[in-house]
């Protein structure tokens, strides 16, 4: 008989609603947005979305370890996340060459896409990672 779990709809929401302002705060910051706007309203509006969104890495990640807590470790779900992470920076990389946003050397585009992340731009896979580590010892 096969075992059923319920769903706790209202953590899956708010984990829905984290992931859509950690989206939002990247594109603002990373997309520069505030520096580009010349409507002193829209950049009051825009300093507010950012500092609604600030709270929002926390609550996914609080909202993660819960749900974590009550799951066991599986070994492939860190080889996942390494996968999707190193897939995606390959593609994103690889475009922004193409379309010309990025002149990387040879050695700079190994560096871009190397597992190993020297310049910490990566820092939440790592500490995803270091988490889902955290708990492999603790179970």
């Amino acid at each position: 008989m096969e075992k059923r779990t319920t769903r706790e709809s209202k953590f899956e929401l708010l984990r829905i609603i984290s992931m859509f302002f950690i989206v939002l705060y990247h594109t603002i910051i990373h997309g520069h947005v505030v520096e580009n706007s010349i409507n002193s309203g829209l950049i009051i509006i825009l300093h507010l979305l950012l500092f609604i969104s600030i709270v929002h890495v926390d609550s996914y990640v609080i909202v993660t370890g819960y749900f974590q807590s009550k799951s066991k470790f599986k070994q492939s779900k860190v080889w996942s996340i390494i996968n999707a992470s190193w897939f995606y920076r390959i593609i994103i990389v690889i475009a922004l060459t193409i379309i010309g946003a990025a002149s990387l050397s040879k050695v700079e585009f190994l560096k871009q896409i190397s597992i190993i992340d020297i310049t910490d731009s990566y820092w939440f896979i790592t500490m995803y990672l270091a988490l889902l580590f955290n708990q492999y010892l603790y179970q």
